[in-house]
């Protein structure tokens, strides 16, 4: 999908790609922060060197921050939590900050500004439509021999060693229970097409190709 993106800007902007690009990703807890850097970061750098050799020195920097950037009604105001997990382009906190209010004001589904940035709130809404568009869809998963691993529990007398290496091995399990069930998604007439045109050839999505860089493509839980 990060490709498709990329592609897409810059085919729209004759052939030039973006600069920088700040990912804003929503709904993560604590304990996934390590799933994010060792495993969603070096898909989203793959997408770039398959465009394009990436070029500088990674810079991770972790720090957090809260922003109430919305103004509530009485008794009703909720900062969100931003933790920067990565930082390439060397933003102090403060331009940070500031960079991520600024884009609040500009939410266009409501006259004033939200309580976090726009680009997570359209991917909460773009997922919604493709959770609408495949509603009743459902996969066997215990019939394709596909249940989902069962998390490992620290056992009492049990040292960090070796609970750390059970949960490496449920981490592998897991990606291989994903690929999975992606593998026999795919096989679906959802996304395999099944009208009068035949299968669909459209390696983006379970829609028609003209539909590729509008709403559908993007329904990506992130921003």
């Amino acid at each position: 999908m990060g490709r498709d993106r990329l592609r897409d800007w810059a085919r729209a902007n004759k052939g030039r790609l973006p600069s920088n690009i700040i990912y804003y990703r929503d709904e993560v807890g604590h304990s996934q922060y390590k799933d994010i850097c060792t495993k969603e970061l070096p898909q989203i750098r793959k997408a770039f060197t398959h465009i394009q050799n990436e070029k500088g020195v990674t810079r991770p920097c972790y720090f957090d921050f809260y922003l109430q950037s919305h103004k509530a009604f009485k008794g009703t105001a909720k900062p969100t939590c931003y933790f920067v997990l990565e930082n390439e382009m060397g933003f102090s906190p403060k331009v940070l900050q500031d960079f991520t209010n600024a884009p609040c004001l500009t939410y266009m589904r409501f006259c004033g500004s939200v309580s976090y940035v726009p680009p997570v709130y359209y991917a909460d809404r773009l997922c919604e439509k493709a959770r609408t568009y495949i509603k009743g869809d459902r996969l066997d998963l215990k019939r394709l021999g596909l249940e989902l691993p069962e998390m490992p529990k620290r056992d009492k007398d049990e040292s960090g060693d070796a609970f750390m290496e059970k949960e490496k091995q449920f981490s592998i399990l897991r990606d291989e229970w994903e690929g999975g069930v992606v593998r026999e998604w795919r096989k679906k007439a959802v996304w395999q097409g099944n009208g009068k045109e035949g299968p669909s050839t459209n390696h983006v999505g379970p829609w028609h190709p003209e539909l590729n860089n509008s709403i559908c493509s993007g329904c990506n839980k992130g921003g």
